[in-house]
């Protein structure tokens, strides 16, 4: 039996090569085959970002004055009344007796003025003046925290006022809200002067999603999973059920009856199938608005899940909201070969997790004897 290694599988023929004399062996049973790895689940979306706080409504405007008409011009002054009549004469002197001629006598005083006359009528009212007209002119928003100004572009009589009113001043940052579910949407205020625009909500966190341990159960348990992390840190443990040990394979056939040979050594029974494996990759903050995306870089047996968790868009600043939450619905044992499956129901912000686990596929016959 010198070539002994080299078709006949049921010697014991190390080292290798072959000695002169080999030894036959029974082969021990194969180990049943490990469970098939989980597949990993879909992350879950990161919470919104917080808006930035609305900038501050521009100042009213400064009410409209009208102005007052000027005064008509006054009328022409009448013409002056007319020279009042001279009053009469005073009667003159009694003349004397002839006589000697005497020195001629003193002139008689002069008569008393006359009354004066009747003051002439009222000249009539000047023509009434033309009524005044204000029209808006230019609107413009000055600096903030400048003094409103209103010119007079016009004529007194025909006023075009131009606005200068200054801009508001930028309204003080809001404080972050927490994160929540998008608020609804408010109703459109009134359009004002364009405020200075608020500062960028601070970028929400994203939840993350590890796995923690991966252990196999006994044939025939159910598969499980617990969260030993926090609902937006959560940390997955799995306890996966080995397969059933295979059946016993049929008894081969009898050979003929060979010469006596030495007894062999009873066969190593055969290793433990390996348990399958799963680890976390690498994690990566998506685009908002793209989608969520779990490859496995590693195999079957031994995976590897890199996650892309897509950053949720930055919505409008609401009221407070309740932080999602996360809770460990059903947990199905699949038939051994079919994939693993992960679905998120219920409603924001409370989230069920279900899970699909295969068992792991039945072991392989036990060889002949």
């Amino acid at each position: 039996m010198n070539n002994c290694c080299s078709n006949d599988n049921n010697f014991n023929c190390n080292p290798n090569p072959c000695p002169i004399v080999c030894t036959k062996y029974v082969p021990g049973p194969i180990g049943p085959t490990g469970p098939q790895g989980v597949q990993g689940f879909q992350g879950i979306p990161g919470p919104t970002g917080a808006t930035g706080a609305t900038g501050p409504t521009g100042p009213q405007g400064i009410p409209g004055v009208g102005l007052i008409g000027p005064t008509g011009n006054t009328g022409a002054t009448g013409p002056a009344g007319a020279t009042g009549v001279t009053g009469p004469t005073g009667p003159t002197g009694v003349i004397g007796a002839t006589g000697a001629t005497g020195p001629v006598g003193p002139t008689g005083a002069t008569g008393a003025t006359g009354p004066a006359g009747i003051a002439g009528a009222v000249g009539a009212t000047g023509a009434t003046g033309t009524a005044a007209t204000v029209a808006v002119g230019t609107t413009t928003t000055g600096l903030p925290g400048s003094t409103a100004v209103v010119t007079n572009a016009g004529t007194a009589e025909n006023a075009i006022l131009n606005f200068t009113i200054p801009q508001g001043p930028t309204g003080a940052t809001g404080a972050t809200g927490a994160t929540g579910p998008i608020g609804p949407t408010g109703a459109t205020g009134a359009t004002g002067p364009a405020g200075v625009a608020g500062a960028t909500g601070a970028t929400g966190t994203a939840a993350t999603v590890a796995v923690g341990t991966t252990t196999t159960g006994l044939p025939g348990s159910d598969a499980a999973v617990t969260n030993a992390g926090t609902t937006e840190n959560a940390v997955f443990n799995f306890t996966i059920p080995q397969g059933p040990t295979g059946a016993t394979g049929a008894t081969g056939a009898t050979g003929a009856t060979g010469p006596a040979g030495v007894a062999g050594a009873v066969g190593a029974t055969g290793a433990t199938g390996t348990a399958a494996t799963v680890a976390v990759g690498t994690t990566t903050t998506g685009l908002p608005g793209s989608d969520a995306a779990v490859t496995n870089t590693g195999t079957a047996e031994n995976a590897v899940f890199n996650f892309t968790i897509p950053q949720g868009p930055t919505g409008p600043a609401g009221a407070d909201a309740t932080t999602p939450t996360i809770t460990i619905g059903d947990v199905t044992t699949g038939a051994p070969g079919t994939p693993a499956a992960a679905t998120l129901t219920g409603t924001a912000p409370n989230y069920v997790l279900n899970l699909t686990i295969p068992q792991g596929p039945t072991g392989a016959d036990a060889a002949g004897a």
